[in-house]
């Protein structure tokens, strides 16, 4: 955050704080300075500035090295002294600089401490002031052994104390461990203990949402969404290394930061980067990059994560710390000899080799063994991480606390052959997107308690912004379930859509009243582009059937697919995933409607212009269209739930249009125009196709027609960043 807009947040939070009684009591260099109070002594040429060292960016304090400052304060009871440094001039072999920090009271000095700082990393370092509570003291600070010319970031230097009364407003932390199964935590069932500080500290104080969903399969498109409470396909474009925030999209981190909340973004995942969007919002922020970084694990997080809250943990706060652990290669400090305590047969398949078995260029000698073997692998990386999820609520005084709203998930699953494959990106089924999710909020949300709507992680934001006192951008698509969580309401009727958005045809599910649609647009071109991209769609065309239907109470593991004995579930999902799909499509969209499976619906559109092409709409084998210039002629065959094809361009005027229902010709008000209107015969203007919402399905048999009006997903450019981490992570080769 450069100066003006460090000033802007300054003035921010003072008159936020003017709102509120008392005054914090946590003091802020940086802030200090921005808006000119007394007591500093800086050299010329100080300036607050972003400074981002090993790969961790703070809000600091620049001076010219060598040169000493102070800071007159009065020291409020419970005062500690948070402070970090760095030398971002300084080469990697250089002699690092001496610190030296100092505290002058009137009958006493005090040597606080005596340290080294490196141009590589941050150096924190904390000093207990409780025994000079309520005196005036000057703290001073320096780098000996520097030139003028190498500057010191102090990034940050905090007087941090408990404010006198608790605050108004609510702390959020907001913990992500990646790719984490629901049904592999205790909370949900599963036998084995993985997660005993989740359990402890969040499941027996707050509440467990059984059904959350996650919109995407995989991390970018997942992220985008709860933190942005938008539905990824109308944001994000065709290439996974454009994926990112947009930049005139709020993010739940803008939001809090113009609440005058300190926020800070810890994640471990690289795909999640400040040239994506990811970072803006955030006062600090890290995210890791390269290869190397995917041996990372919670640990290196934390040491992070730990001064920050030491410095800003008394200041109204939002924290969002991402875990990598589970992520694939499964390599966690806790294994002994590649093996896992979970399970005593690891057979000749390494944790760090899955990704071979998932691009099919690695076969395993017995499957079950080594789907058991890789399954206790993942476990261990879950409960390693685990322990620095309690690191992390310990670190944080009791009366921060109460005072602290927790939230728990998981940006998507992992499979383990449970249909077919391995990872995670392709599937939607149970194992992918339904995630876990807990929330704990002393005093508001009763402690030990269940809620078993559906609800999705683009709720979140919303939810936690409401908690705040906040009111959430008029664009977010979530839901506020604050009164469901703290019992004051019933819990909303949600419907959870979700799609892939990876290579690939289109597959997109919803989940409505436990029951769950997927759909796998088979019939789409697709080339795939390199040896990986092809293995998947292999294993993918011979898994997935076009349509599934799954009644989760009876069948959560979906192995039972209603398609043909239960057909009649799809009716209330399938406009649920139209409607959502009709968001994130270009061109005039033809839909079938009401029609009775096996019965076929055939016929001829002609338009003002050729269209420029034609892509299918979950077509079968059966189904035929052909496009010869200005005409359209289609036989479809009714299947279960809707389908057609998108016309790509602009076509113009419908000029004519003929329709058959299994040979009988069909009138004119069988074919729906725009919003619902039939056509009547005649020329139609292309306006007459226009809406701007989806248009409900009508009862009688027939076809609709329309072209949805307002934005639409645009490309952005490929970051190369992106498109680095996407590889070390084995989404694209």
């Amino acid at each position: 955050m450069k100066w003006p807009a460090l000033l802007g947040v300054a003035l921010g939070l003072l008159a936020v704080s003017a709102c509120r009684a008392p005054e914090p009591t946590t003091r802020v260099l940086s802030e200090e300075l921005a808006v000119g109070a007394p007591g500093l002594a800086l050299p010329a040429g100080a300036a607050v500035a972003d400074v981002t060292i090993d790969l961790e960016r703070r809000p600091a304090v620049v001076v010219p090295g060598g040169a000493a400052w102070s800071w007159r304060v009065r020291v409020p009871d419970g005062a500690s002294l948070v402070a970090g440094v760095a030398l971002p001039d300084l080469a990697a072999d250089a002699p690092p600089g001496r610190v030296v920090v100092e505290l002058q009271a009137a009958d006493e000095r005090v040597m606080l401490e005596v340290t080294e700082a490196s141009g590589r990393r941050w150096t924190d370092l904390r000093a207990d002031l409780s025994s000079q509570a309520g005196q005036e003291v000057e703290l001073r600070f320096r780098v000996e052994g520097l030139g003028p010319e190498t500057r010191v970031a102090w990034a940050p230097v905090t007087l941090a104390a408990p404010a006198a009364t608790a605050p108004r407003r609510p702390n959020i932390v907001f913990i992500l461990l990646d790719t984490v199964r629901y049904d592999h935590l205790r909370a949900y069932g599963y036998e084995r203990d993985t997660a005993p500080q989740l359990d402890r500290h969040l499941v027996a104080h707050g509440l467990v949402a059984e059904n959350a969903y996650s919109q995407a399969p995989w991390t970018l498109p997942s992220s985008v969404s709860y933190l942005t409470s938008r539905y990824p396909g109308e944001l994000l474009g065709k290439d996974p290394a454009a994926y990112g925030i947009p930049a005139e999209v709020p993010s739940l981190p803008e939001v809090f930061q113009r609440l005058g909340y300190r926020t800070a973004g810890f994640i471990g995942n690289p795909t999640l980067r400040e040239e994506n969007g990811f970072g803006r919002g955030f006062d600090t922020f890290h995210t890791p990059t390269g290869i190397e970084s995917l041996y990372l694990n919670a640990g290196d997080l934390y040491r992070r994560i730990a001064p920050w809250v030491a410095a800003h943990q008394h200041e109204p706060f939002f924290l969002y710390a991402h875990f990598i652990d589970p992520h694939d290669p499964y390599a966690s400090p806790d294994l002994v000899d590649g093996k896992s305590p979970y399970f005593d047969d690891p057979g000749g398949i390494s944790g760090e080799w899955i990704h071979g078995v998932y691009a099919g260029v690695l076969a395993l000698d017995d499957q079950e063994r080594d789907r058991q073997h890789l399954m206790a692998l993942y476990d261990t990386e879950i409960r390693f991480a685990d322990q620095f999820l309690g690191h992390l609520v310990e670190s944080l005084s009791p009366e921060v606390r109460a005072e602290t709203i927790f939230v728990f998930a998981s940006d998507h699953g992992e499979e383990f052959f449970d249909h077919g494959g391995w990872k995670h990106g392709q599937t939607l089924y149970e194992e992918q997107i339904h995630v876990p999710l807990v929330f704990r909020w002393d005093g508001r949300i009763a402690a030990g308690t269940r809620l078993d709507a559906t609800v999705r992680l683009l709720d979140l934001a919303p939810t936690l912004v409401a908690a705040a006192g906040g009111e959430a951008p008029a664009d977010w698509q979530g839901v506020n379930l604050l009164p469901a969580l703290t019992g004051e309401a019933p819990a909303p009727r949600l419907a959870a859509f979700s799609q892939h958005l990876a290579h690939g045809p289109l597959r997109a599910a919803a989940v409505l009243d436990g029951k769950k649609m997927i759909r796998f647009n088979a019939q789409e071109p697709f080339q795939p582009a390199d040896s990986l991209q092809k293995h998947l769609y292999e294993v993918d065309l011979a898994r997935f059937a076009p349509v599934e239907l799954y009644d989760l109470a009876k069948d959560g593991k979906e192995r039972a697919n209603l398609v043909t004995t239960a057909p009649e579930l799809a009716t209330p999902l399938t406009p649920v995933l139209a409607a959502h799909l009709d968001r994130t499509l270009v061109g005039v969209r033809a839909l079938t409607e009401g029609l009775a499976p096996g019965s076929v619906l055939s016929g001829e559109l002609e338009f003002e212009r050729a269209p420029e092409g034609w892509r299918p709409l979950f077509l079968g084998p059966e189904d035929d269209l052909q496009l010869q210039g200005t005409r359209v002629r289609f036989r479809l065959v009714a299947g279960v739930g809707d389908e057609g094809f998108l016309l790509l361009g602009d076509p113009g005027d419908l000029a004519s249009a003929r329709l058959e229902l299994d040979g009988q010709p069909l009138g004119a008000e069988r074919l729906r125009l725009g919003t619902g209107a039939a056509w009547g015969g005649g020329r139609s203007p292309a306006s007459a196709l226009l809406t701007p919402r989806y248009p409900s399905p009508g009862r009688s048999p027939g076809l609709r027609l329309w072209r949805p009006t307002g934005a639409r997903p645009s490309e952005a450019a490929p970051d190369p960043a992106t498109r680095d981490s996407l590889r070390a992570l084995g989404y694209i080769q």
